[in-house]
């Protein structure tokens, strides 16, 4: 066959239909993300706990301080309420005063071998986020592609969101550490493993609104209705945290 001929079936059939396709794909993930932003904007996913305000705030005292604690499962078929998009802690928060949020790896004590290490696609995670770069390779291409269906854009796929308020967009983040920083051409994997101990992230967090405390993972979302989990579910996420919230 003439090299001319396939050259000229690139340039002119199968290069523009590619880019295309890529354009009509981006138009639609992006054009998902902000539709499901803005249901979210709303209060569609965040369902606020009846009764709950600044003199009921769902805190205990503890010590001369007040607390509360609960389990934060983030297992795909994990019963949390409301439900897995945007997941109660059942305390509220107010305007300027400051909190402390602890999120602790279970179970604690770690076992041995270790049995609570998060999971992000079926690959050991780090409990405040998984890099892409972290993934074998068909998966961090996966993630790389569905970087347009992702939740919060500025924090890594599986970073844990503190969301006040069910209105609105007041966020705040609980990230982790990075591991140890080389020029070398060929780091130490050893410095990217994810801890065989118990995992513990902190945030001080001052709210600048009033509002009950919502705590979700930064996962893919669809705007659509009936569709908004379907791919955070297919990427599938596992294990629980211990969380404390502390006044």
């Amino acid at each position: 066959m003439d090299l001319s001929i396939i050259l000229q079936g690139f340039k002119f059939y199968f290069a523009p239909a590619v880019s295309a396709l890529g354009m009509l794909y981006l138009a639609l993930a992006f054009g998902s993300h902000y539709l499901f932003s803005i249901r979210d904007s709303f209060g569609t996913f965040c369902t606020e706990t009846a009764g709950l305000d600044a003199s009921r705030n769902g805190l205990m005292h503890v010590g001369g301080k007040q607390q509360a604690e609960f389990i934060f499962d983030t297992s795909d078929g994990a019963v949390n309420k409301p439900n897995n998009l945007c997941i109660s802690t059942g305390v509220f928060l107010e305007t300027g005063v400051r909190y402390r949020v602890v999120f602790k790896r279970l179970p604690d004590p770690e076992t041995n071998p270790p049995s609570g290490k998060w999971t992000f696609f079926d690959e050991e995670s780090y409990m405040g986020g998984q890099p892409v770069s972290h993934l074998s390779g068909w998966k961090s291409v996966v993630m790389t592609v569905l970087f347009p269906f992702r939740r919060s854009f500025d924090r890594p796929w599986g970073n844990i969101v503190l969301r006040i308020g069910s209105r609105g967009n007041e966020e705040d983040f609980l990230d982790w550490a990075p591991p140890r920083q080389s020029d070398s051409l060929l780091p130490d994997k050893k410095d990217f493993a994810v801890s065989d101990k118990s995992e513990t992230l902190a945030e001080g967090l001052t709210p600048k609104r009033d509002g009950e405390l919502f705590v979700y993972l930064n996962k893919p979302v669809v705007g659509l209705w009936g569709y908004e989990i379907s791919l955070g579910d297919w990427i599938r996420t596992t294990r629980p945290a211990k969380i404390l919230i502390e006044r």
